[in-house]
């Protein structure tokens, strides 16, 4: 992968989770280190990738990524970034575990949820 790129081609068409509209947009770029061991990180358009992800892993990794790029765009920056601190903030107190309380943000369960039943989808495509 390029440092920074779009989906192309069949790639692009691959990730039918998410509009076409939203993945035209967005741009891939290869990082060597993200916060928290994160191995990706959507901020708006911009989709992080660590540069070291197995490939296989990757494509997974970024189909849960573009979840958060189309919760981005429908809640827009404020409103996104407000609703993903308070939610992890509210589980922090609730559960006293960060890792935990990430897990429990509604945004990272849909994004669990829609890139399992992507992979699920595509591997039911694949003989």
């Amino acid at each position: 992968m390029r440092l920074v790129r779009r989906l192309e081609g069949p790639e692009l068409g691959a990730y039918d989770h998410i509009s076409g509209l939203i993945t035209n947009k967005v741009k891939l770029v290869k990082v060597p280190w993200l916060p928290n061991g994160a191995d990706g990180l959507a901020l708006a358009t911009f989709v992080f990738v660590k540069d070291d992800i197995d490939p296989t892993e990757a494509r997974t990794l970024i189909a849960h990524e573009l979840v958060h790029v189309r919760q981005w765009a429908e809640y827009g920056v404020i409103g996104f970034a407000y609703r993903y601190v308070r939610d992890y903030l509210k589980n922090l107190v609730r559960l006293r575990n960060h890792y935990q309380a990430y897990l429990d943000i509604p945004f990272e369960i849909e994004a669990r949820q829609q890139a399992h039943q992507w992979q699920s989808a595509r591997a039911a495509r694949t003989p």
